[in-house]
């Protein structure tokens, strides 16, 4: 397993261009530069028949398969608590909520890559992108 840093769109486009040898995956790390180019790293995998994961809610963007966090959710939670501060309440009296976790899964992106993604999986899966 290789990390690489990047600092700019063209040092990300040079890297998944001349991918190293023995990659087998990739996956992006929460990063606003590298979400805001996703489409370098799906045009990558594909490319390269690679499995392309995150954290994120990107699946619809093409990647093969993400676990984590709704950004959207996340986001409604801190509002509501932002909401409830500012309007007096006392953040000791403010029970702890946490978001859900998804999974999504683009049928789209394994049919170009040739990967079969088995039923238990897809029973599972939040979002299912299907070609």
């Amino acid at each position: 397993m290789a990390a690489h840093e990047v600092n700019s769109k063209k040092e990300l486009a040079l890297l998944l261009e001349n991918l190293p040898e023995g990659t087998d995956a990739l996956f992006l790390l929460n990063s606003h530069l590298l979400h805001n180019n996703v489409e370098l790293f799906v045009d990558a995998a594909i490319k390269n028949k690679l499995p392309l994961g995150s954290s994120t809610s990107q699946v619809q963007s093409g990647l093969l398969v993400t676990y984590g966090q709704s950004t959207t959710r996340t986001g409604e939670l801190a509002a509501g608590l932002a909401h409830k501060i500012l309007r007096g309440q006392s953040p000791d009296n403010i029970p702890v909520e946490i978001t859900d976790f998804f999974l999504g899964i683009n049928l789209k992106t394994a049919n170009s890559i040739g990967i079969d993604i088995s039923d238990d999986i897809l029973h599972v899966a939040d979002v299912i992108i299907r070609p």
